[in-house]
């Protein structure tokens, strides 16, 4: 019986690991979420200083801030800021917006 029940224990963990290894989000998706929300006060990169708004930071600034973690981001989503337009994302969206962000962050 123990090791019956050791068998199921090693199978559930050799079988989730993978799950939780499995990036989520979509950066291409994430990539037209800015374009479509965020490029008026946001550049993409630190290059490109299209944005209107100097003091909003551009998406790689954010992905190489120090601690800046998709769940960091997750967070972050989800707590209102007052400097910034309230805009609505469906989870699906905050996902692919933050899979484009961590795409940006330097390997260096």
């Amino acid at each position: 019986m123990a090791l019956r029940f050791l068998f199921l224990a090693a199978a559930f963990v050799f079988l989730a690991a993978p799950a939780r290894a499995q990036p989520v989000g979509d950066a291409t998706q994430g990539q037209k979420i800015v374009d479509r929300l965020c490029i008026e006060c946001h550049a993409v990169s630190d290059e490109k200083t299209g944005h209107r708004i100097n003091q909003a930071a551009s998406f790689q600034t954010i992905a190489n801030t120090p601690g800046m973690t998709p769940l960091a981001l997750s967070v972050w989503f989800r707590t209102p800021h007052r400097e910034m337009p309230n805009i609505i994302l469906s989870k699906d969206e905050q996902e692919d917006l933050i899979a484009f962000i961590t795409s940006l962050k330097s390997t260096n």
